[in-house]
């Protein structure tokens, strides 16, 4: 399961440590900024990041700057940091999209396993004193000691200029456009498009693909592709945002090398349990960038913002819809929080854990006490009127996307049970229908509040109680 970075909104806050007794991982009340994204998502609102395919699907990683006070910190959603610091992070997804067969390297010299070996060599060699090869080696040692880990092979690090950098993009795409094609799944793009016209986040003419792949042209700065073990970083200059983006992605290959991220368990998640998957991977990788960015210099911090800060310029994502950019960016900001709070209780054992046994909900996320015994009765897929285009897990991690403020993270946190299904009308507009449970009947209450009043708000959908449930439905 791939990975990509994408700088977000430079003037989200940052994550702040949970207060005793709160649960972690508790996203900003604000939507981004401006620009964000592209990371996979297949489940309802996490549908879309999907179609942000070339980064997650080919195992890329998306890195995402946020800001606190005058720090940009790390990607993924919103992390903490004493001055603007970058992150990067995979945005996980389900867009078809997969590495190339060959193993070109277009990196800097000294950047490739320039240890003078051929690419396996000891992960922390170091044959040369100065130079590319010296700075991703002490890199490489910063992201083992934090995770406490060894590199068991050596991760080629690839330093490509911009227009290097965006060629492979490119290509990827294609290639993942064709596989994608070739296996009978390319009609994920017609799926999550319908997904999101539905609950109108997307009008009837706009291109999704389109969209996203330009963004995640301008925005990706660097992913890892598990399948390949191919670390590739867009910046053919060793700069304080370039280094730390590299932190993240060998944090992604480290643990792939011990957690398999990309195993063959993982395609039965359904995509509520996929998107809190992608929030542990995420999470590890931007909690070690964070600390990788703490650790340098004020003057290297400094210039590190001033790195977003002119990065995030470019405003990469001003013709995504906000609620996509959200979708996108919540596993970075959800995530680093997430892992420190399993850190600061079992140590790096925690962290371990939910790499090898991930949360099965994203409830399980925002509320570390929620538990699979504590969940309610599984909600099925409600009736569709005609044969369903699609059906899964709508998830606690949608509300937050639908209600970016205090009301997505009460509905989020008092999740029970949920499904969707999703069909395309007489005249071909899609519908979406999910039926929800909350812990109890109190917050099952205040879901069929809180849905009424979103329904009110969007043409052409209603909202009501069908015995126990609430029923959401919404057409484009």
């Amino acid at each position: 399961m791939g990975e990509a970075g994408v700088v977000p909104p430079a003037d989200r806050p940052p994550a702040e440590e949970p207060p005793d007794g709160e649960p972690a991982g508790e996203p900003p009340a604000q939507e981004p900024a401006t620009g964000e994204p592209g990371r996979r998502w297949r489940g309802p609102i996490l549908i879309a990041a999907a179609v942000v395919a070339l980064v997650v699907a080919a195992g890329a990683v998306l890195f995402f700057a946020t800001r606190e006070d005058d720090v940009a910190t790390p990607s993924g959603p919103a992390s903490p940091s004493d001055s603007a610091a970058p992150s990067d992070s995979a945005a996980p997804s389900d867009p078809a999209t997969s590495a190339p067969d060959h193993d070109d390297h277009g990196a800097q010299p000294g950047t490739s396993g320039d240890d003078g070996t051929d690419g396996d060599g000891d992960a922390t060699s170091t044959t040369l004193e100065s130079g590319p090869a010296a700075v991703v080696a002490d890199i490489r040692e910063f992201v083992s000691e934090v995770r406490g880990l060894e590199f068991r092979r050596d991760v080629p690090v690839e330093l490509l200029d911009e227009a290097e950098f965006v060629a492979l993009l490119e290509q990827l795409d294609e290639e993942g456009d064709a596989e994608a094609e070739a296996e009978g799944e390319g009609d994920q793009d017609e799926i999550t498009a319908a997904f999101l016209q539905a609950l109108r986040i997307l009008g009837p003419d706009d291109d999704l693909e389109e969209l996203v792949d330009g963004a995640a042209r301008q925005g990706t700065l660097g992913f890892y592709i598990p399948d390949e073990g191919r670390l590739v970083v867009r910046g053919d200059d060793l700069t304080p945002f370039v280094r730390q983006t590299i932190a993240h992605e060998l944090t992604h290959a480290l643990d792939d090398q011990y957690f398999d991220i990309d195993r063959d368990e993982l395609d039965e998640l359904d995509e509520d349990a996929e998107f809190a998957w992608e929030v542990v991977v995420e999470g590890s990788a931007e909690w070690v960038a964070q600390q990788y960015r703490d650790s340098l210099p004020d003057d290297e911090r400094d210039a590190l913002q001033q790195e977003i800060a002119s990065f995030a310029a470019g405003d990469p994502y001003a013709d995504i819809p906000q609620e996509i950019v959200l979708a996108l960016t919540l596993p970075y900001v959800l995530g680093p929080p997430y892992v420190q709070s399993l850190e600061a209780t079992d140590g790096r054992d925690g962290v371990d854990g939910v790499l090898e046994d991930p949360p099965s909900t994203t409830e399980q996320i925002l509320d570390p006490g929620a538990s699979d015994e504590d969940s309610v009765a599984a909600v099925q897929p409600p009736p569709s009127p005609v044969e369903p285009l699609h059906s899964d897990v709508f998830g606690a991690a949608s509300y937050l996307v639908l209600f970016p403020d205090a009301a997505g993270i009460e509905l989020a946190r008092t999740w029970g049970s949920d499904a969707y299904v999703l069909w395309l009308g007489e005249d071909g507009s899609p519908c979406l229908r999910t039926d929800v449970v909350g812990d109890d009947e109190e917050a099952t209450e205040r879901y069929s509040e809180l849905l009424g009043d979103w329904a009110a708000e969007h043409g052409g959908a209603t909202v009501e109680r069908v015995g126990p449930l609430v029923r959401l439905t919404a057409c484009a």
